[in-house]
């Protein structure tokens, strides 16, 4: 029978194992126990992609729908679905968006800090996400001034994401930036003045 991997558990292995970083956990150096445990490498932080697929897998099917559609993840009508593939299990396997002609109940929208609002997507949830009504792309002048920008002020997407109050998290300007996708209207509202700011005279 396995010992149950408890605090006790890893406190005596601390112990055992990491005298000197025990001592100090015992002095208060430490915020809580899980902190000695990791610098011990007892324990393993989750890396980004492990949490994603923790929360994909206790997602609702409105919620795997509402996500997919916000980062432009769609199925057309009578496409098959993406076989699985061993190993990931984010995306692998999951329920295709509702066709454009079917109709769609509301879904919970997530933000950055989970659900956020309810919205109902419409018929142009098929559409390709370019052409979804809300949304736009940079222009080649708006992309050329954020990179410059970018490279004069050594900022990086987190760092303009977080100065035009939005989720320094949040990707969406380095896919744009990298691959052409659209940007929402709420997004390129706030940058687009960020850029006639910071643009070189």
């Amino acid at each position: 029978m396995k010992p149950k991997r408890d605090n006790d558990y890893f406190l005596k292995r601390l112990k055992d194992e990491h005298p000197q970083i025990y001592t100090d956990y015992l002095a208060g150096k430490f915020k809580n126990p899980t902190e000695a445990f990791k610098v011990a490498g007892l324990v393993k932080s989750k890396t980004p992609l492990q949490k994603l697929e923790n929360a994909w897998k206790d997602a609702s099917d409105a919620e795997r729908a509402a996500f997919k559609a916000m980062i432009g993840c769609t199925t057309p009508a009578g496409a098959p679905t993406a076989p699985s593939v061993p190993g990931v299990g984010l995306m692998a396997g999951s329920p295709s968006l509702p066709p454009a002609t079917r109709p769609v109940s509301p879904v919970a929208h997530l933000g950055s800090e989970g659900v956020s609002a309810v919205v109902a997507p419409t018929a142009h949830i098929g559409l390709p996400r370019h052409l979804q009504p809300g949304r736009g792309q940079l222009t080649a002048s708006e992309e050329a001034d954020v990179r410059e920008i970018m490279d004069r002020r050594k900022i990086k997407i987190g760092g303009i994401m977080k100065e035009i109050g939005m989720n320094p998290l949040d990707a969406s300007l380095g896919y744009a930036l990298r691959r052409k996708t659209s940007l929402s209207a709420d997004l390129l509202d706030r940058l687009r003045p960020w850029i006639a700011k910071h643009r070189k005279p």
